[in-house]
């Protein structure tokens, strides 16, 4: 489409990164809104949820 452009980005895991993106949020300098915890038994229905976008922040699901 005219005016869109896409860039590929490669991500490699970084667990020194991700203990200090966990204390940010331990702290609570960065919060991670939670919309919904769910069993796991919902998944199909988290997935239409966030396919539909009509998700404001995570969906969790537990086990």
């Amino acid at each position: 489409m005219p005016g869109i452009k896409g860039q590929r980005l490669i991500v490699t895991p970084d667990g020194e990164a991700l203990h200090r993106i966990s204390t940010l949020i331990d702290t609570g300098v960065v919060h991670v809104e939670v919309q919904d915890v769910l069993p796991l038994h919902m998944a199909a229905e988290a997935h239409r949820t966030s396919k539909i976008g009509q998700v404001r922040g995570k969906l969790l699901l537990t086990l």
